[in-house]
């Protein structure tokens, strides 16, 4: 038994064996702490230097007293909770060295790398600080006086991307790195992903890759690349169905398809679908679970949840619909006993805010929530209420509890 396992589960293997960088340059505990800056990727001289810093360092020291870190709560609480928790779900995934641990000295065996906020899309779940594409998208809604865009870590108005000095950080970093994470953006939408992806092909490099992308610009050059690459999983984000999925995406979902296939067929690799769940499409996951599951293409189904901007959330369906879908979801065979479905507890039991002793989460963000959808509604040109109908009747809902 290894250093890890005596001390599961109140340990995390993160800051022992990971960098996780942001678009915008800054460290960060891990994806599920976006918030939360540790430093700069300009402020060190290597990525080494960073994980043997005080800042990692000091959460490090918490978790071998058996504390948590107070950066780490967002895990603590989702786990009190009885909710699936990134410590949990990434626990065996990611790299462990007992000698680094006993020593008390680190390389980066795990990285997790987003070069700048490039991206192709512009999802309604996403915003600035993670998709390019928003930037103009952001400032126009604070033009509309859509102000409540403004409240969440996600919107900045701003474009990302760090230096190539840094990047060349990163570079040096690779030959130790046991497992790289490339997210966005959208990872193919800046070519310094291309750079280390064929630096890993030319130099043999062995570390897994996990690619996160939304596959609509892969080409064949590009593709090339990733079959010539032994050690690498894609998961696609594919968050809805047909027009539904362009609305909430912005891409295009026949052609993402096709491209999955495509990439099955030359690779003979299989790959993850993504599907954030929102409140745009909570209504008909179930259907969108039955044809994923049944892409010959497709590995699994990996459900995640948008919790932040709470407008975009499930929490915001009213509770007595809320209710019903809990029921269907729990004797669904296609969520409860498919086996290509990961984390479907995301599914069951789901609380609206509806619910809670305290309404104001559910009360404030219900007027933001419907100001959204009218805002994409109108960028998109096509209402997502075609697709799923039940946003009218939380529109109508609303509007009654307000009269």
């Amino acid at each position: 038994m290894n250093e890890y396992e005596k001390r599961r589960p109140d340990i995390c293997k993160f800051p022992f064996s990971g960098v996780t960088i942001n678009p915008d340059g800054n460290f960060i505990p891990c994806c599920g702490a976006p918030e939360v800056k540790l430093g700069h990727i300009s402020e060190v001289s290597s990525l080494e230097e960073y994980i043997n810093g005080d800042e990692q360092g000091m959460l490090r020291d918490d978790f071998k007293k058996g504390k948590w870190p107070v950066s780490c709560n967002p895990c603590k609480k989702r786990r009190d909770k009885g909710q699936p928790a990134l410590i949990d779900f990434m626990g065996d995934q990611l790299p462990w060295s007992d000698e680094n641990f006993l020593n008390d000295k680190y390389d980066v065996q795990y990285l997790e790398v987003t070069p700048s906020n490039a991206c192709n899309a512009s999802c309604s779940t996403c915003g600035s600080m993670f998709s390019s594409k928003w930037k103009a998208l952001d400032n126009k809604a604070l033009e509309q006086g859509l102000d409540f865009r403004s409240n969440t870590n996600r919107v900045t108005g701003k474009n990302y991307s760090i230096s190539d000095i840094d990047f060349d950080k990163i570079l040096e970093s690779l030959p130790t790195v046991k497992r790289l994470m490339l997210k966005g953006g959208e990872p193919l939408a800046d070519k310094r992903n291309i750079i280390l992806l064929e630096k890993i092909r030319k130099e043999k490099l062995t570390c897994h890759v996990n690619l996160i992308t939304n596959l609509s610009m892969m080409d064949d050059e590009i593709l090339d690349l990733l079959k010539d690459i032994p050690s690498i999983h894609v998961s696609v984000s594919m968050d809805g169905l047909g027009k539904q999925y362009n609305w909430i995406r912005s891409t295009d979902f026949d052609d993402v398809i096709g491209k999955i296939e495509k990439y099955h067929a030359v690779t003979d690799k299989k790959v993850t679908i993504i599907i954030t769940l929102s409140v745009y499409n909570f209504f008909n996951i179930e259907e969108a679970i039955k044809f994923f599951t049944g892409m010959k293409s497709v590995y699994k189904i990996d459900l995640l949840t948008a919790n932040d901007p709470v407008y975009v959330s499930p929490s915001m369906i009213p509770q007595h619909m809320m209710k019903k879908l809990n029921d269907k979801h729990e004797t669904s065979l296609w969520i409860s006993e498919n086996p290509k479905v990961e984390r479907k507890n995301a599914l069951l039991d789901y609380k609206s805010l509806e619910s809670l002793d305290d309404k104001s989460w559910f009360l404030n963000n219900k007027e933001p929530l419907m100001k959204w959808i009218d805002f994409l509604n109108q960028e998109r040109g096509f209402r997502i209420e075609d697709s799923v109908p039940e946003i009218n009747e939380i529109r109508r809902y609303y509007e009654d509890c307000s009269s």
